[in-house]
């Protein structure tokens, strides 16, 4: 019976984790939902973010933020890029501000984690949940 149990809880926790995508699989994140940080400047680098595909919280967007500020909301498998300054900043995947219906009640504190911006390269993130039970920004 204890090995029967332990195998139900190894096999939930597999249920809890994505699985990244490659960004040419990915699909582009529609632009009404790329809110901030579009537009290429001296100074900027550009960043693509990628969510990982999988059943774990595909219900609902989830949103990055970039210096507290929400830049984009993202479907399971969607990607985008952005143009961000150059530098070590603080970056987080939070729930979604315009949650609804099931959405709604999405809550977990996001995790600020410093994240640094190269310049003349492609810097290439994903957003991943996985058993540290909060989604993150990876980088790659």
């Amino acid at each position: 019976m204890k090995k029967i149990l332990l195998l139900g809880f190894v096999v939930s926790l597999v249920g809890c984790a994505t699985t990244p995508i490659s960004t040419t699989m990915a699909k582009q994140s529609p632009k009404e939902r790329l809110l901030a940080y579009q537009e290429n400047k001296d100074g900027y680098a550009e960043v693509e973010i990628t969510r990982d595909t999988g059943f774990l919280g595909s219900a609902c967007y989830l949103s990055v933020l970039f210096r507290n500020e929400t830049i984009g909301r993202f479907d399971t498998g969607e990607k985008a890029t952005f143009y961000l300054p150059v530098g070590q900043w603080s970056m987080a995947v939070a729930p979604d501000p315009e949650g609804k219906g099931l959405c709604a009640g999405s809550s977990f504190n996001p995790a600020f984690e410093k994240q640094n911006i190269k310049p003349n390269v492609k810097n290439i993130f994903r957003i991943s949940s996985g058993p540290y039970r909060r989604p993150r920004l990876l980088p790659l």
